[in-house]
C-alpha cells in the first residue's frame, strides 16, 4: 500500500465519522425535528406541524436527555395548519421561524428573550402573543399580523424597524428598558405611552414619510419639554402629552348663536389635547368648526346623545349646519378619527361627509337615519373593508 493510498484511506475514513457525526446530532421526536448539540441543548428544526402544538422543555434521544432552548430559522415556515404554539423552555426564535403560518392564532412562550427578522410575518389569524421575557424584536418579526391588537413586552430594550407594521395595536406601553424606537416600527397605533424619563433615540426614515403623524404620545410628566426638544421627537411636539394629562372629555353643551358652546365648555387651552369626546346636548356651525379645525389629535367622537341644530355660521365654506343633518362634507379629512358615533336623531348623512378619514374603522349610524350621501365614507378603508 502505497503512502499517498494509506492517506486517501484515512481521509476517507474522516469523512466517513464526520458524517455520521452529523447524522447522529439530528432526531426527529413527536414529529418535530431537532438539532442535538454537544451541551446537550436541541434546537427545533424544519417540521411540518399541524394543528396546537407544544414544544417540550426536554427530549430524550438514545437515552441522553437534551433541553430544547431555541426555535431554529424557518422552522415552521407556511405551516399552513398550525394553529397554536406553546414554548415554555426555548429561550430565542430564528428568523422566520413562523413566516406565513396563516392559521397560527397564539403563541406562548414566556422563556424567549430574542425573537428573529420575519418570525410571524404575515401570520394574519395571530390574535395573541404572550412574550414576558423578550429583549430583542428583529425587523419585520410581525409585519402583517392583521389582527393583532395589542401586545404587552415589558422588558424589551430593541425593536426593529417594520417590527410591527399592518398590526392593528391602537394603543402601546413601551417600558424604560426600550432604548430606541424607529417612526416605522407601528404604522397602525395611535396612542404610545413611552415609560423612559430621558428621552430615547428616535430613528427616522424621511424616504417613507412621517408614519408617526396620528400618534399621540404620552410621556412621564417630567419629561415633555425634554421629548418635545429631542432629537427626531421634536417633529412631533404638538402631539406629546404627559402622562396626567386628561385626554378624554364627556362634555354637556348647549348651542350658542354667536360662538361656540362646546369652546365655552373646554376651554381654549384644551382643545389640542382632546383625544376622545363625547357630547351631550345641542350643537351648530360653531361647534363643528372647533371639532374640524381646533382638535389636531381627536381619535374618537362621541356624538349619539347630541342634536345638531341649523345655524348660518359656515363650519366651512359655503355649508353650514341643518337640523338633525350630518351636513356635506361635515368630517371630511379628519385623518386621524378612528371611531365616531353619530347622533341618535340624525336622518341624513351629506356628500362626503367623512371622506378622507383614512383611519375610520369604526362607525355608528343613527337609528333614524334615511339616506346616505355619495361618497360619504369615499377612502375611509377601514369602515368599507
Amino acid at each position: 500500500m502505497t503512502h499517498k493510498t494509506f492517506i486517501n484511506i484515512c481521509l476517507t475514513l474522516i469523512a466517513l465519522c464526520w458524517t455520521m457525526a452529523i447524522q447522529a446530532q439530528r432526531a426527529t421526536v413527536d414529529g418535530i425535528n431537532y438539532n442535538l448539540n454537544s451541551d446537550k441543548t436541541a434546537e427545533v428544526t424544519k417540521s411540518n406541524v399541524t394543528g396546537d402544538i407544544v414544544i417540550p422543555e426536554k427530549i430524550t434521544v438514545d437515552g441522553v436527555e437534551y433541553s430544547v432552548t431555541s426555535i431554529g430559522g424557518w422552522a415552521f415556515n407556511s405551516c399552513s395548519s398550525l394553529t397554536s404554539v406553546n414554548m415554555p423552555s426555548a429561550t430565542s426564535i430564528g428568523k422566520g421561524a413562523f413566516f406565513r403560518c396563516d392559521a397560527l392564532t397564539s403563541v406562548k412562550m414566556p422563556s424567549v428573550t430574542s425573537i428573529g427578522g420575519s418570525a410571524f410575518v404575515d401570520c394574519s389569524r395571530l390574535t395573541s402573543v404572550d412574550m414576558p421575557s423578550v429583549t430583542s424584536i428583529g425587523d419585520q418579526a410581525f409585519i402583517g399580523c392583521s389582527r393583532l391588537t395589542s401586545v404587552d413586552m415589558p422588558l424589551v430594550t430593541s425593536i426593529g424597524g417594520y417590527a410591527f407594521r399592518r398590526c392593528p395595536i391602537r394603543k402601546l406601553y413601551l417600558p424604560s428598558s426600550l432604548t430606541g424606537i424607529c417612526n416605522y416600527c407601528f404604522t397602525n397605533t395611535i396612542e404610545i405611552t413611552l415609560a423612559a424619563t430621558t428621552p430615547i433615540q428616535f430613528f427616522q426614515d424621511s424616504s417613507i414619510g412621517s408614519l408617526m403623524k396620528y400618534v399621540v404620545i404620552r410621556v412621564p410628566e417630567s419629561a415633555v419639554d425634554d421629548y418635545r426638544t429631542a432629537a427626531g421627537w421634536s417633529n412631533y411636539k404638538d402631539q406629546i402629552f404627559s402622562m396626567s394629562d386628561i385626554i378624554d372629555y364627556d362634555v354637556t353643551v348647549t348651542a350658542q348663536e354667536k360662538k361656540s358652546g362646546l369652546l365655552n365648555v373646554l376651554g381654549q387651552d384644551n382643545l389640542s389635547k382632546v383625544v376622545s369626546l363625547k357630547v351631550t346636548g345641542t350643537v351648530n356651525g360653531y361647534d363643528i368648526m372647533i371639532i374640524r379645525n381646533k382638535m389636531p389629535n381627536l381619535h374618537h367622537l362621541d356624538l349619539t346623545d347630541a342634536t345638531i341644530l341649523a345655524n348660518d355660521y359656515e363650519y366651512d365654506t359655503g355649508y353650514h349646519t341643518e337640523d338633525n343633518i350630518i351636513g356635506n362634507i361635515m368630517f371630511a379629512n379628519l385623518g386621524k378619527l378612528v371611531s365616531v358615533k353619530l347622533p341618535k336623531n340624525a336622518t341624513r348623512i351629506g356628500l362626503s361627509a367623512f371622506s378622507g378619514c383614512t383611519n375610520l374603522v369604526e362607525i355608528v349610524l343613527p337609528v333614524k337615519l334615511e339616506s346616505i350621501g355619495g361618497s360619504a365614507f369615499n377612502f375611509c378603508k377601514g369602515v368599507l373593508k
